[in-house]
C-alpha cells in the first residue's frame, strides 16, 4: 500500500474534463449555480477523479501497456474544486484498490479494478468532437414513466485526452477510457441529468471487435422512496451498471405576495435593517418580511446577482424599495464597508454562513472547525465594530447545538462558541444587545435532502421571533 498526493482540481481542470466528456451539468462548471447546492461550490466530475486516480497509478508503475477487466467504483462524498485529495493504493499486480480521500479526512471515491498485460490496441475509428447536449431535468417520479432507451455515442478527443491523463493515454485501451467517460455524459447530461448525483459504476469490459461506436443506456430500476436510478449499459467494449441519484430541485422560497396577508402593517417600521446574506435562504424570508412590515432595508450578497435582483424586484411589484449591496463578510471591500456604515442600521441580522458540509463521523476536524468560526465568531464581530453606538442584533444559532448530531461536531461546537459571544456581548457591551434564538431545521438549500427530513417552512419560523426581536423582548 502506498500513498499519493493528488493535485486539487481547479475550475479550469472541470472544463476541460467538461469538454473532453460531454457532461455539461452546471453543478461542475458553475460556480453561482452550485453555491446553492448543499456543497456551496462546484463538485469534480466523479470519473474525473477516477481517471486521475488511474493515470497516477499508471505514472507510479513500469506498466507500458494493459488492459482493464472490469472495474467497479462507489462515489460516497463529493469533493470539491480546490480540496486537496489523497489517494491510497493497493496493487498486488493483478487487482488495484484505490480510495480518495478529503482533506477532512472522509472517504470520497473507492475503486476496485483488475487488469492484464496487453498489448495495445490503437486503432479506434471514433468520433473526436462532441457534440454539446441539454441538460435535461427529470424528477424521479419522471422515470416511473420512462421506458425508452438511449444511445450516446463514444468520442475521443485524442490530443485533450493526452493532455489531461497522458499515463493513461500511452498505456491503457482508449476504448475503455471512452466508455467511462461515455457514462458520465449520460448520468450528467441525461439522466438522471440536472439533479444527478452520481453513486455506483460496476463495468465488465469484453474483447469484441468494435463495429457499433454507441452505448445503449436501459432503465432497470426506479426506487422513488430513495431517489435513485439503476441503469443498464451495453456496447462494443463492455456492459454493465450504474447507479445515480435525483437531488431535489432548489428549495424555493415564499413570494412577497404569499407573505404580505402575515405580516401588519407597519409592524416593523421603526428599523433601519441591514440584512447579512439576504438574497436567499431564511435571509431572504426576513428581508421580505420586515419590509413589508415597514422597514427600512438594505441587505448584502456575496454572490448571485440575480438573486439580489430577484428579491428586490418582488418588492418593488408591491411598491416597496429596499437598498442592496455585494458584501463579502470574510474579504469585504472598503467601499461595502462604508455602504453599510453610512447606511446606520439601528437592527442587524447576521446570516452568513459557508455551506454546512458534514464533517466525518465520529471524528472532529479542527480545519473544517477554523472555517465556521471565521463565519459565525471573526467575521460577526468584525461587523460588530463597525458600529459605535447602540444596536440591536439577531444571531441565528441552531438546534444541532442541543441535537449533537454525529458529522456535525464542528458546525454545533461553532454555533454554540458562537452563543457564549453573544453572551458576552450582551454581558460587556453597553447597549448593544444580541437575540440568539435556537432555529430548527428550515426549508432552505442547505437543507435539502435525498432521504425525507422534518423541515419548518421559513416564514412559520422567523416571523414570530422577529417579533420577539423588534420588542426587544429577549
Amino acid at each position: 500500500m502506498y500513498v499519493l498526493i493528488m493535485k486539487c482540481f481547479s475550475i479550469k481542470d472541470q472544463l476541460l474534463f467538461s469538454t473532453l466528456s460531454g457532461d455539461n451539468n452546471p453543478i461542475h462548471l458553475d460556480a453561482i449555480y452550485a453555491r446553492r447546492t448543499v456543497w456551496g461550490k462546484p463538485v469534480v466530475h466523479g470519473v474525473h477523479i477516477v481517471l486521475r486516480a488511474i493515470n497516477e497509478w499508471l505514472s507510479s508503475t513500469q506498466l507500458k501497456s494493459c488492459e482493464l477487466t472490469d472495474i467497479s467504483v462507489e462515489f460516497l462524498n463529493v469533493l470539491l474544486i480546490d480540496e486537496e485529495p489523497n489517494e491510497i493504493i493497493k496493487d498486488n499486480g493483478k487487482e488495484v484498490s484505490i480510495q480518495i480521500m478529503n482533506s477532512y479526512g472522509n472517504l470520497i471515491t473507492k475503486i476496485l479494478f483488475n487488469y492484464v498485460i496487453k498489448s495495445k490496441n490503437k486503432v479506434f475509428n471514433f468520433n473526436s468532437k462532441i457534440s454539446k447536449d441539454d441538460v435535461i431535468e427529470h424528477s424521479i417520479a419522471a422515470f416511473t414513466t420512462l421506458s425508452e432507451t438511449i444511445t450516446i455515442p463514444l468520442c475521443i478527443n485524442f490530443s485533450l485526452l493526452k493532455k489531461m491523463y497522458p499515463d493513461s493515454f500511452s498505456i491503457l485501451n482508449l476504448g475503455q477510457i471512452s466508455l467511462l467517460l461515455n457514462t458520465t455524459r449520460c448520468v450528467g447530461n441525461r439522466w438522471p441529468g440536472l439533479n444527478s448525483i452520481y453513486h455506483k459504476l460496476d463495468i465488465k469490459f469484453t474483447n469484441k471487435r468494435i463495429l457499433n461506436s454507441k452505448v445503449l443506456y436501459t432503465i432497470k430500476k426506479v426506487h422513488t422512496k430513495l431517489n435513485f436510478i439503476d441503469i443498464e449499459c451495453q456496447c462494443d467494449i463492455g456492459f454493465g451498471s450504474i447507479r445515480a441519484f435525483v437531488r431535489p430541485s432548489f428549495s424555493q422560497q415564499a413570494s412577497v405576495r404569499e407573505l404580505a396577508s402575515k405580516v401588519s402593517y407597519n409592524e416593523f417600521h421603526n428599523q433601519k435593517a441591514l440584512v447579512i446574506g439576504g438574497s436567499r435562504g431564511i435571509g431572504e424570508v426576513v428581508v421580505k418580511l420586515i419590509a413589508l412590515g415597514g422597514a427600512e432595508v438594505l441587505f448584502t450578497f456575496v454572490k448571485g446577482t440575480e438573486d439580489a435582483n430577484r428579491v428586490i424586484e418582488s418588492l418593488n411589484d408591491v411598491n416597496i424599495n429596499i437598498e442592496t449591496q455585494q458584501y463579502d463578510t470574510l474579504m469585504p471591500t472598503q467601499e461595502s464597508i462604508e455602504k453599510i456604515i453610512h447606511f446606520q442600521p439601528t437592527h442587524i441580522y447576521y446570516f452568513a454562513t459557508p455551506a454546512i458540509s458534514q464533517g466525518k463521523k465520529n471524528t472532529f476536524t479542527i480545519k473544517l472547525l477554523y472555517n465556521f468560526i471565521e463565519y459565525y465568531l471573526n467575521s460577526f464581530i468584525k461587523l460588530l465594530e463597525l458600529f459605535s453606538y447602540p444596536t440591536t442584533l439577531f444571531y441565528p444559532s441552531s438546534v444541532f447545538v442541543e441535537e449533537l448530531t454525529d458529522g456535525m461536531w464542528e458546525y454545533s461546537i461553532s454555533k454554540y462558541a458562537g452563543e457564549l459571544l453573544c453572551m458576552y456581548i450582551n454581558k460587556y457591551r453597553h447597549r448593544t444587545s444580541v437575540f440568539s434564538p435556537r432555529l430548527p431545521r428550515i426549508v432552505t438549500d442547505q437543507t435539502v435532502s435525498l432521504l425525507p427530513i422534518k423541515t419548518k417552512k421559513a416564514e412559520d419560523v422567523m416571523l414570530p421571533l422577529l417579533r420577539q426581536f423588534h420588542l426587544k423582548d429577549f
